[in-house]
């Protein structure tokens, strides 16, 4: 590589998001550029190196193993690049720079990116929602700072952050057999068949919640996604369990009720997951105890705590003193 050659910040942006999609036309329109200005970038790179970095079997881009090598590289200097611009900021006592933030379907109504932009007008926050294995792809691969979740199965380099619990409802049609018991046992619940979501990681949350709470799930209906899962209660196909939160508004309607499961409440732990280096961030930092904050706050359909009852008045003591008599005046 000549002493003289300069290697931008475009052009690493633009070879890993190359590496990530292995198409120029979606990394085009996600950067928002031509094609032929995608081209431009990759072939100054590696004209700076000397060496393929991308090899296109099938017409498809992948890394030689000087493009692997290198994206390990660009990743860590763009990071550290984000992390020098937010503490620059926080030195001039602003919070400023771009913020990814990927969540979940399952979280997307409790978790409030918005909210943190409107707190913190100098940040850009992207917001994307997706199935937890699309995101947690795209925080390895350096297009998201953050992935907020229902905790499930995690890939190892990854580091998890807690954010907070939200309770799961069991949900059945009001026409099921369970439906208006005060409570009912594990063993009963046993034999009821549940419906579940068809995506790996959900499915393996919700039988793990429940083996938990002593119930054995029994005759598993699968259902592409929660709308699916939906009217299959609605024809009283089986029970499920979901986020109190998703549920509160079909409850309330009369849509579903809810089943009482003997024991203690079920509860998830919502979890943001990012890169190791990420959580020396100022801007994530912020992040994460913005969304802790937010998630202690009643979810919709969760009453407010009750509130403490005064003590009772404590009883007034009867003296063992006979009563004193009026004092008398003179005339």
């Amino acid at each position: 590589m000549s002493e003289r050659t300069t290697i931008t910040f475009h052009q690493l942006q633009t070879f890993l998001a190359v590496a990530r999609s292995g198409n120029l036309t979606k990394v085009a329109r996600e950067l928002n550029a031509t094609q032929p200005t995608v081209s431009v970038q990759l072939g100054a790179l590696r004209k700076s190196f000397g060496v393929p970095l991308f090899e296109r079997p099938g017409g498809r881009f992948r890394l030689t193993p000087a493009g692997e090598r290198l994206q390990r590289y660009a990743e860590e200097t763009l990071e550290g690049l984000r992390e020098l611009q937010q503490d620059m900021a926080v030195l001039k006592g602003s919070l400023t720079g771009s913020l990814a933030v990927g969540v979940t379907y399952l979280v997307a109504g409790r978790l409030s990116p918005t909210l943190f932009r409107a707190r913190f007008p100098g940040v850009a926050v992207q917001v994307h929602v997706d199935l937890p294995e699309p995101l947690f792809q795209r925080v390895l691969n350096n297009a998201l700072d953050v992935a907020c979740y229902l905790k499930v199965r995690t890939p190892p380099p990854l580091t998890l952050e807690p954010l907070g619990e939200e309770e799961f409802v069991i949900i059945a049609s009001p026409h099921h057999r369970l439906a208006g018991r005060r409570s009912i046992s594990a063993e009963e619940l046993s034999q009821e068949s549940l419906l579940v979501s068809a995506v790996t990681v959900f499915r393996e949350l919700v039988e793990a919640k429940l083996r938990a709470a002593g119930v054995t799930p029994r005759a598993v209906a699968e259902a592409r996604n929660y709308d699916a899962v939906k009217e299959l209660i609605d024809r009283n196909r089986g029970y499920s369990l979901h986020l109190k939160s998703l549920a509160a508004p079909e409850i309330a309607a009369g849509r579903f009720v809810a089943l009482r499961l003997a024991g203690p409440p079920i509860v998830g732990e919502v979890v943001a997951a990012m890169r190791p280096r990420a959580l020396a961030s100022p801007l994530v930092q912020e992040f994460v105890r913005f969304i802790r904050a937010e998630l202690s706050r009643p979810a919709p359909g969760r009453p407010d705590p009750p509130a403490r009852p005064d003590p009772p008045a404590r009883p007034r003591r009867r003296s063992s003193l006979p009563p004193r008599r009026p004092r008398r005046h003179a005339k």
